[in-house]
């Protein structure tokens, strides 16, 4: 007898029920592939995406960065966006409303304010404080001290808006307006190099709260006021 031979017709068998017992218990040598790599730029932007474009709760708004120049002249014809990012609505009493939208890019944070009033009051002298008045408050983290929020108020109702700080001056944002027949648009341009506490969404989100003063008559002693501080909205 031929051991030789016989001990080879043997071993097929066994070999061939031992791949078979190792793909059962699933100890089978996988196949070589090569390894699937994701650029990081990528994968940051699809976790952005699911974040922007998942369920968002109502005080929750989706940032687009823009792809076109936004000038802050009060025309929102450049403010399209298919991807359906929406707004945010503030609303007081019927005759007062804020429709907020917002956009990005490297050098500037934008907002849109559509504002519904029906009477436009202006302040006397630029007194802020004795006319339609709109207040923004922007920070990068919750929890963090008061210093590193901006604070913003716009004379929205005055002959030329401005954008001032929490003293009153001035600041390095720019804006436009056109007035409508139910109030005014807003466009204004927010530098980020001006704010160092806000980056171009470094986190992906930043935190804001609106304050509105509605006169209906010059003088009135009490406007309707709007404050949604300890309410903020996260800006995706």
């Amino acid at each position: 007898m031929n051991y030789a031979r016989k001990n080879c017709s043997l071993a097929l068998p066994i070999i061939v029920l031992m791949a078979m017992v190792w793909a059962a218990a699933g100890l089978a040598p996988a196949a070589q592939s090569p390894p699937l790599l994701v650029p990081e730029m990528r994968l940051e932007r699809i976790t952005r995406l699911a974040q922007v474009y998942g369920s968002l709760g109502r005080d929750a708004l989706v940032c687009p960065e823009t792809q076109a120049a936004v000038t802050p002249d009060g025309d929102l014809g450049e403010w399209a966006d298919p991807n359906g990012a929406g707004r945010l609505r503030f609303q007081k009493d019927a005759d007062f409303g804020v429709n907020l939208q917002a956009r990005w890019d490297t050098d500037n944070f934008y907002l849109a304010l559509e504002i519904e009033d029906d009477i436009l009051v202006p302040g006397v002298g630029g007194d802020l404080l004795g006319g339609d008045l709109l207040g923004l408050t922007l920070f990068a983290h919750k929890g963090r001290p008061a210093e590193e929020a901006v604070n913003l108020y716009i004379d929205y109702a005055a002959d030329s808006p401005q954008v001032r700080d929490a003293a009153g001056r001035p600041s390095a944002a720019t804006a436009g307006f056109e007035t409508t027949a139910g109030g005014r648009i807003l466009e204004v341009a927010l530098p980020w190099e001006a704010w160092p506490t806000l980056k171009p969404f470094s986190e992906r989100r930043l935190y804001l709260s609106l304050y509105a003063r509605d006169f209906d008559a010059a003088g009135e002693a009490a406007p309707d006021i709007l404050d949604t501080h300890g309410d903020e909205a996260t800006l995706y």
